[in-house]
């Protein structure tokens, strides 16, 4: 959950209006800034020259930017004035020249400062006037799966404490340290336990003629919070066709299923299941807590017997739109997620099932996926810019499986409709 309850390239100024006008007051998940800071109180270099954040004012920022990410996350607004009173209250907007370009350089400022690298942060300028003055949101999204994290500067792992960051001693970094390895831990386990789950669930069902079981497994690298999860009709996918340009040719991803799913609930959960043809079953299970999966069993008769390119990656992409539903019904907008992608075939009639191209061209094949059960490489989902690249990887890694390599032919996915569609949707 975020304060605003939305991306920070969302926010209008009308949010930070309400900000001031509701006198929200400064917490655990919440710390204002009048200005860049500045050691001897003069205006910081960014207003002066405009060509550079001084020093002081970059630590000042990183510390409170590490302290919400060793907590529970939180959000830091620059521009905002606070009033006298204990904890400090929003008091005035004091507008930052050039927020926009500000919040690019900032962004440098923390790959650059903070280690190990943080993923779930967020930065954007929201101008409030012509000039493109206004205030700066840093937005870190739940407590970091990677931490502790530290400033690389001053090497302080810092922590927040009601309204203050304070710097964290040797115990507290230690036992920090034990539960988010705990943690990454638990989510190893449960994805152990689903691949067990699936090899021993299709371990029959695979000796039918030409059979084919995908599945995606997607889990939150910090647990989110969605209640009443059947009520949402949101939350739960729209199969989509992902344009892609592949060879320098249009073709599209896609799960062939035009059946609507029907969902019931489930034990904190809901269940989705959609059945096309008379041999294709599509199952998408989604829980309070984020995780999700999709799996997807073909019985194909002789006359079908390989699989196509565009359903795989089809089915990978729009697990990958899924996690972004979630990522919005949780009100948490950067939260990382984590993928797995197994792959089950049995083909009677041979060694491999053939992988077939975006577009047949006579019997030409991709090479073949030999039978048995597979286990693809984990795939992090850190925000929805990397939707493109991860599905690229995802084609590649597929068709490297199936013994083939393609240097020249990386396919460019398109997922600015589908992700329009779905922002709009939530909105």
């Amino acid at each position: 959950m975020t304060f605003f309850g939305k991306r920070v390239t969302q926010l209008t100024p009308e949010d930070i209006y309400w900000l001031v006008k509701a006198r929200v007051q400064e917490g655990s998940d919440i710390e204002f800034k009048r200005a860049l800071a500045a050691r001897d109180g003069a205006d910081d270099r960014w207003v002066v020259q405009g060509d550079s954040i001084g020093d002081h004012a970059k630590r000042d920022l990183i510390k409170e930017i590490v302290g919400f990410a060793n907590s529970r996350g939180g959000t830091l607004l620059l521009g905002i004035k606070e009033g006298k009173e204990k904890p400090s209250r929003a008091e005035a907007i004091t507008l930052i020249p050039r927020v926009a370009e500000l919040a690019d350089r900032l962004k440098m400022v923390c790959r650059e400062q903070i280690e190990p690298a943080l993923h779930n942060l967020e930065i954007a300028g929201i101008p409030i006037d012509s000039n493109g003055a206004g205030v700066v949101v840093f937005q870190i999204v739940g407590q970091s799966a990677f931490g502790p994290h530290r400033h690389r500067k001053d090497r302080e792992c810092y922590v927040r404490r009601n309204d203050e960051t304070v710097a964290m001693d040797m115990h507290e970094i230690r036992r920090l340290s034990v539960d988010l390895n705990e943690a990454l831990q638990d989510i190893e386990d449960q994805f152990k336990q689903q691949k067990a789950q699936f090899a021993n669930r299709h371990q029959l069902q695979l000796r039918r003629n030409h059979a084919f079981v995908a599945r995606v497994d997607a889990i939150p690298l910090s647990r989110l919070d969605i209640p009443h999860l059947h009520r949402q009709e949101l939350v739960r996918p729209r199969l989509t066709s992902i344009p892609l340009l592949h060879d320098d040719l249009p073709e599209e991803a896609f799960i062939p299923a035009h059946t609507n799913f029907e969902w019931r609930p489930q034990l904190r959960g809901t269940r989705g299941v959609a059945s096309f043809g008379d041999r294709n079953r599509l199952t998408v299970d989604i829980y309070e807590t984020g995780r999700a999966s999709m799996e997807w069993a073909s019985m194909r008769s002789q006359d079908r017997a390989g699989i196509y390119l565009a359903w795989l990656v089809g089915m990978f992409a729009n697990a990958l739109l899924l996690v972004e539903r979630i990522r919005l019904a949780a009100k948490s907008a950067s939260s990382p997620f984590a993928l797995q992608f197994l792959l089950a075939t049995w083909n009677p009639d041979a060694d491999a099932t053939p992988l077939l191209p975006y577009r047949e061209h006579g019997f030409r094949t991709m090479g073949g996926v030999q039978d048995g059960h597979h286990e693809f490489p984990r795939y992090e989902v850190p925000d929805v810019a990397s939707f493109a690249s991860l599905t690229s990887l995802f084609e590649n890694d597929l068709i490297n499986f199936a013994g083939r390599d393609l240097p020249n032919s990386e396919s460019c996915f398109d997922f600015a409709n589908s992700l329009k569609a779905i922002q709009e949707s939530f909105t």
